[in-house]
């Protein structure tokens, strides 16, 4: 049941993000984007490794160029929630990843592996809503989900 994990993929990247905006002064401001750069690397590697059986040179480039771009995408997030509020900045979280996803799937480089909602595909039941949203519904669903897991556990 590997989409479950997708609920709760994103919560330690909350956590240290939580983490590192509570101590601003303890981490330089590109502290985030390297946890979260390391993270989405191990990710892509872990879940598109298949692609080296193709193109070395190509998928490390492939695969390194694609966790850039997601850890810009987190970090943006985190420079917003440094000049915005609590709401405002979770809020810009979910709208910068979607973003990302829509922009991603609509370019020459289209890496559409990786676009959450389609992480439940082998399991048509559970996204019978999807002919309404979209895969997007789906990324939607996923962050917010990770997101109220993420406020559930810092309550406790």
């Amino acid at each position: 049941m590997f989409p479950l994990l997708l609920f709760f993929a994103f919560v330690p990247l909350l956590f240290i993000e939580d983490y590192i905006y509570s101590n601003k002064q303890k981490f330089a401001k590109l502290g985030f984007f390297w946890y979260t750069y390391i993270s989405i690397l191990l990710w892509n590697i872990l879940t598109t490794y298949w692609i080296f059986f193709s193109t070395t040179v190509g998928s490390i480039l492939a695969i390194t160029a694609n966790a850039l771009i997601m850890a810009v995408t987190l970090s943006l997030f985190h420079f917003v929630r440094r000049v915005l509020n609590h709401k405002s900045a979770y809020i810009s979280f979910i709208i910068f990843w979607i973003t990302f996803e829509y922009l991603h799937l609509n370019w020459d480089l289209s890496w559409s592996w990786l676009n959450l909602g389609n992480g439940f595909a082998n399991h048509p039941a559970w996204i019978q809503w999807y002919e309404f949203t979209g895969t997007m519904g789906g990324t939607l669903w996923v962050l917010l989900i990770n997101y109220m897991i993420f406020l559930a556990i810092n309550i406790i």
